[in-house]
């Protein structure tokens, strides 16, 4: 981790399974419980070289539906951002996203109350 960016005020969360630089991790979501850490390795290798790949697991050892991607790279990080969301694996679509939870200044997930779209009232 680069200290000018922890000097820029930005803090990292304290998640013990997390590792890697998360500058140059990808965040992937409804990934098909049955998808491999292989397979997502085989969709997602040609935006860059791959370090890491950690699938998210529940206590029972089923998968959770997402995974962490760790390039070498940040451009290919940043490829992988811009032109992997939408991949195919398993049968379905996937999302990816920058890793924003060791990133963002005060960020929580959603499922711990984070950010929720709030609806104006009409006028």
């Amino acid at each position: 981790v680069c200290l000018d960016k922890l000097a820029a005020g930005q803090s990292q969360h304290k998640d013990l399974h997390a590792v890697g630089d998360p500058y140059k991790t990808l965040f992937v979501a409804r990934i098909p419980r049955a998808t491999t850490e292989l397979t997502l390795w085989r969709k997602f290798e040609h935006y860059g070289l791959i370090k890491h790949i950690r699938q998210v697991h529940d206590r029972k050892g089923n998968p959770r539906g997402y995974a962490f991607i760790e390039y070498y790279r940040e451009r290919d990080l940043q490829h992988a951002y811009k032109h992997g969301d939408g991949v195919k694996a398993g049968g379905r679509r996937v999302v990816v996203d920058i890793e924003r939870g060791r990133l963002g200044e005060g960020w929580t997930p959603q499922r711990l109350r984070g950010p929720q779209q709030v609806q104006q009232p009409l006028p």
